[in-house]
Formats: structure tokens, sequence, C-alpha cells
């Protein structure tokens, strides 16, 4: 396949585009709507997807989400000889749906739109190609392909599955898109949810002698306290997303409020230091009942706990797809990200990961997502290339 990525003319893009049928794949994809929370419409892609990799030959299982709040997880898996396996992540979910967003290919300005067509549509579609294109020949690796079906919405369920693949994964490819500059993703901060509830006692805002303890008054310390923690130079992030109360006038004296935290971090010393500071922070009530000296009572949970994804070591893995991404396009890097994907649940310190690894796209979760056209095609032969790199390297 002696094609050249680098000619940008529209007309060449329509040619790319009938060769490998792959943006016609892509559409009927995008068009078929699953945004996170449409079981119905995610499990179709679940399915559609899990039937083109059984027409490839692969052995493909369908786990339901033991918490019962998604469509199954699709893992697609075709043995060669290594005991373990080069393991894909995607995901089929979207934040946006079709009838809010045009499938549209705008061969002019060498992008497509649609919803979910970077995050992770196009990844789901190049995943597909590289396989079918990768087995035609004899191969010593094993392949793997994970589909998460809620990855939007932290893929809750599915996280002790995640790390036992990762124990017999030697090299994790994250097909999240690539940053809007081209750069790849090497390491990822992990995130913790924590919710938090503080109660107080409700009363007349205008009545004195009363019991009274406002719920808001603490939380607003605890807020406080938090956000001085926050480092961007030590990739430290905490940003109260959510309050939310029963109370909604001014008279009241509130007496209850909730709030969600996100906590972002990119290694576990950092997180035990936060996990620290956030319990000493709640571990004492500054707000109390001037009648009584009842202190605020505060509660938390953790609804999510996503390990970070350590940096790589140079070398091995990472070299060998940014050569061959220079190859086939624009040369790049590897990056720090502060968000955090699947990818994190897989990693370990015995394997070896790089995300971002799908198409070049920008406007992420917005009506105007889209995909560099150009960047589709030659991160497909970079992927194709470094996986035929390393089944001539494979050490049986």
């Amino acid at each position: 396949m002696n094609i050249c990525l680098r000619d940008e003319s529209p007309n060449h893009f329509k040619v790319l585009t009938n060769k490998f049928s792959d943006i016609e794949f892509l559409e009927k994809l995008v068009n078929i709507s699953s945004q996170s929370k449409d079981k119905d419409g995610v499990e179709r892609v679940q399915f559609l997807m899990g039937q083109k990799f059984e027409d490839l030959g692969f052995e493909v299982s369908y786990i339901q989400n033991p918490l019962g709040i998604s469509a199954p997880l699709v893992i697609a898996e075709k043995l060669g000889e290594t005991s373990d396996f080069v393991t894909f992540i995607t995901h089929s979910d979207t934040v946006t749906t079709p009838d809010k967003v045009e499938f549209k290919v705008d061969y002019e300005n060498n992008r497509v739109y649609g919803a979910g067509v970077a995050d992770d549509k196009a990844g789901l579609v190049m995943t597909y190609s590289v396989m079918k294109e990768f087995i035609k020949k004899n191969h010593h690796l094993s392949l793997r392909v994970v589909i998460s079906p809620s990855e939007e919405l932290g893929s809750i369920g599915f996280h002790q599955i995640f790390k036992e693949v990762g124990e017999n994964s030697r090299y994790l490819f994250g097909m999240e898109p690539a940053q809007s500059d081209g750069t790849i993703i090497s390491s990822r901060n992990g995130n913790r949810w924590y919710q938090i509830h503080v109660k107080g006692i409700a009363a007349h805002a205008g009545r004195f002698g009363e019991s009274h303890l406002n719920a808001t008054h603490e939380m607003a310390r605890i807020i406080s306290s938090l956000s001085h923690l926050n480092n961007d130079s030590e990739k430290i992030r905490i940003n109260f997303s959510s309050l939310k109360s029963n109370f909604d006038s001014y008279n009241t004296i509130c007496g209850g409020v909730q709030a969600k935290i996100d906590m972002r971090f990119d290694c576990f010393n950092k997180r035990n230091f936060l996990h620290e500071s956030f319990l000493k922070v709640l571990s004492h009530s500054e707000v109390k009942c001037s009648i009584t000296n009842q202190e605020a009572r505060i509660f938390y949970s953790i609804e999510d706990d996503c390990p970070p994804l350590p940096a790589q070591k140079k070398g091995g893995l990472e070299e060998i797809i940014l050569k061959n991404i220079a190859a086939h396009s624009e040369k790049t890097c590897a990056i720090h990200s502060g968000g955090a994907a699947d990818i994190n649940y897989f990693a370990n310190k015995d394997n070896q990961g790089l995300d971002g690894l799908s198409a070049i796209g920008g406007k992420l979760h917005t009506k105007d997502e889209y995909i560099i056209l150009s960047s589709y095609y030659e991160r497909r032969e970079s992927l194709l290339s470094s996986l035929k790199e390393l089944d001539t390297n494979v050490v049986l």
C-alpha cells in the first residue's frame, strides 16, 4: 500500500475514502445515537462492533455490567504465539447525539464532523481497520480489543476487569483522539470523585434565640480550605463541580448542602497527600450553633477512584510509535494529560501504554466536534507500521 498521505488535495481524500471505506463505516457509527445514557443505542454499537470482529475471526465476549447500569462490555481476542496481548482500548458511548450534530465530510477544509466522531467513533473504526489489515498475514502477537460502553461516565462497574486484562497485556494502545496539536499521550492524571454532605440546623434567618446552624457556611470553609491545594505546576487540580441544597429562599438558614469534588493528581503519593488533607479539613467543623454549640455534621463518599497512568520509560513503545508517526506525517511528541481515561485502569509496572493514538480531533463533547481527515489515514498507517514492527521484534 504505497500511498502518499501528505497530499492534501480534496480529490486525494476522496480516493482514500473510496479505497478504505473507513469513512463510510465511520458515518454509519456516528449516525447511531450512543450517548452514554442511551443504553439501547450504545448496545447497538457494541453488538455491531462485536459482529465486525467476529467476522475477522476474533473470539468475542459480551460482559454484563455487574451493577446493571450500562450496556455490556465487549472484549475481542485473537490469539497469536505470545502469552500476553497487545490491547487496544476504545469506547462506543458519546457525549453528544446525531440529532443535534450532522455528520459531514468537509474535504475542502480537511475535516469530518459528527457526534462523537473524534471521541471515540474514529478510534473504533481505526482499530477495526488496522486489525483487518494486520491479520491478513501471519502474526506472532496476540491481539485484544476492549470496547467500553460507558467511558464518558467513568466505566463504572468494569474497573476490576480492566485491571485483570492489563495484567496480561504487554502493550496498551489507547485509541482516544490525539491532542489538537497532534501530540499523543504518554501519561495521564488520575482522578478521585468525592461527594460531601454537610448537615446543619435549618431555621428562620431573622429569629434569634432558636437553634440554627448554616450548612452552607461550613461548606464554604471546606471549599476555601481545599482550593488552596490547587497547584498546576504539580499537576494537582481540585474542582468543586456541583453545589446543591434543598433550601431555596433568602430568609432560611440552610440546613443541608451537598457538593461534588473532582480531584486530579499524577501519582499515588499526591493522591494520598490530597486525601489526607481532605480528611484533615473534614475532621472538624468551625461553624457551630450559638445556642447549643452543636457542630455541623460532615459526611463523604468516594464515587470514583481512577489511578494515574504513569509516565512511560523512554524508548520501547513510545519510541516506535513516534518514529512511525513521523514516517507518515509530521513529527510529534508525547505529553502528559490532566484528563483521565480507561487506559489508566489497565496500566501497571509490567506493561507499556500510550493514549491519544487515534486521529487528531478538536471541540470534543460539543456540536462542533471534528477530526482532521488526513490525520485519520496517517495515524492508521503509523499504527499498522508499529504493530508490524512489534511483531517482527517479538521475543517468544
